[in-house]
């Protein structure tokens, strides 16, 4: 089992006994395919002191239809004023823009763009040098990861969106998460869990380890959180069971979290509405629309 991204303090002999025992249970249950009977509500883990803005920068590529350096100009213009945008590069060869920031959601630049006519669809996502750890991957790992809620089709009920999380220091992830079809003016959360066995739902995931953010629905049933740095480890996030709560204790939907694709290693691909590793726009109706056309099983 994959290192805990939380850990909890010292406990009395007796309590651990009772704690080592239920997690040893939870294993067993886990390894033979049953799903514990329930699975923990969500909790608010400890966490150390989040990174400041200049340690949480984070890229973010998109590819924009541009045909002229008077598009490149367009999209630059749109860009390089925004809230947070440290810095815009265009390139009108390969039709892909890299944004770099620390306090922008990815809503945000989706939609500047489109304000300036242009449409775009997100394919990287990158975060601060060196924050990776060796063992976790290769020297090119994004350090990124991605959690897509895609409705009914994939028993997530009505929830469609999508939770980022950016590595930007080695023990802090920049977490944005934006999902629609909820409960209008109900409060939400989204948490990770041990496991990624989402067969029962939610209730083979195990406990939670990680608190990835609350937020309340609007009048829509749209649901936004962050940016904001919050205590994880992505490449310990990938595989396991993340789930989407309303209230304290109803389960909406689980998912698992994928490895995201990073910075150009997407670009060629461009829209594969089948792949784990591809980053969506958060537009619940995007998504839903992607979904029609892919079906479940279709090609890029």
């Amino acid at each position: 089992m994959l290192r805990a991204l939380v850990r909890s303090p010292a406990l009395p002999a007796a309590a651990l006994s009772v704690a080592l025992l239920a997690s040893a249970r939870a294993r067993r249950a886990h390894a033979a395919g049953g799903a514990p009977s329930s699975v923990g509500a969500p909790h608010a883990p400890a966490t150390a002191a989040a990174p400041t803005k200049a340690a949480s920068a984070r890229t973010l590529q998109l590819v924009v239809r541009m045909t002229c350096e008077s598009c490149a100009r367009a999209v630059r213009g749109a860009l390089e004023h925004r809230r947070g945008v440290q810095s815009v590069d265009v390139d009108l060869a390969t039709q892909t823009v890299l944004v770099t920031g620390s306090d922008f959601t990815t809503a945000e630049i989706c939609q500047a763009l489109e304000e300036a006519g242009r449409s775009a669809r997100v394919v990287g996502l990158g975060g601060a040098a060196g924050v990776v750890p060796a063992h976790a991957g290769s020297a090119d790992e994004s350090g990124a990861v991605v959690v897509e809620y895609k409705g009914p089709a994939f028993e997530h009920g009505s929830a469609f969106g999508v939770v980022r999380a950016v590595q930007t220091t080695p023990t802090h992830a920049v977490v944005e998460w934006e999902i629609g079809g909820l409960e209008p003016l109900a409060d939400h959360r989204v948490t990770l869990h041990q496991y990624g066995d989402t067969r029962f739902g939610a209730k083979g995931v195990g406990a939670v380890v990680s608190d990835l953010g609350a937020a309340r629905a609007d009048a829509a049933g749209v649901a936004r959180f962050g940016p904001r740095p919050l205590e994880v480890r992505t490449w310990e996030a990938v595989g396991r069971g993340v789930v989407l709560w309303r209230g304290a204790s109803h389960v909406v939907a689980a998912a698992v979290a994928a490895r995201s694709a990073g910075v150009d290693a997407n670009t060629k691909k461009r829209v594969c509405t089948c792949d784990g590793t591809t980053i969506w726009e958060p537009d619940p109706l995007t998504v839903r629309a992607n979904d029609a056309v892919a079906g479940s099983g279709g090609a890029s």
